[in-house]
């Protein structure tokens, strides 16, 4: 069979729909990595993973931390999740920004190095915050989920 014959039995080439180049969804994941990044520099460098969704929401909603083309919502158990930051922690963690230790998840130094300064009052907010157990901080974020 010529390659015309074979060409008209499997019909047209279909056209893939046009895919964002790999570069700029590398970039947003690593702006995702950032943001956890921060989030856990504010915290002191070290922060239960757990804690990440439900204080960056609270974060947000308080205009203390900006997060662009971050999103929330809940599973069932109603816990604040984030697919993006979710990603971030993932890739903050690959490109050794973050180390896991006793449950926690500790900024290493070189990624410390590149954030900017934390403000005093985002500093002093999430240090109000972490102060509360899981249970609370996902019960305070969870009023700003079901609001919107």
């Amino acid at each position: 069979m010529s390659a015309a014959a074979a060409a008209a039995v499997r019909g047209p080439t279909p056209v893939l729909a046009e895919q964002p180049p790999l570069r700029d969804e590398l970039e947003q994941e690593l702006s995702y990595a950032a943001v956890v990044a921060r989030l856990i520099d504010l915290a002191g460098g070290s922060l239960d993973p757990m804690l990440v969704n439900p204080l960056a929401l609270i974060l947000r909603e308080e205009g203390l931390l900006e997060m662009d083309g971050v999103s929330f919502g809940s599973d069932y158990a109603l816990r604040i999740r984030s697919n993006e930051l979710e990603r971030g922690y993932t890739v903050a963690l690959c490109h050794g920004w973050l180390r896991p230790e006793d449950g926690r998840a500790t900024l290493t130094g070189s990624p410390a190095k590149r954030l900017a300064v934390a403000d005093a009052a985002a500093k002093h907010r999430v240090g109000e915050l972490t102060k509360l157990s899981r249970v609370g901080l996902t019960a305070a974020a969870r009023p700003l989920l079901l609001s919107r």
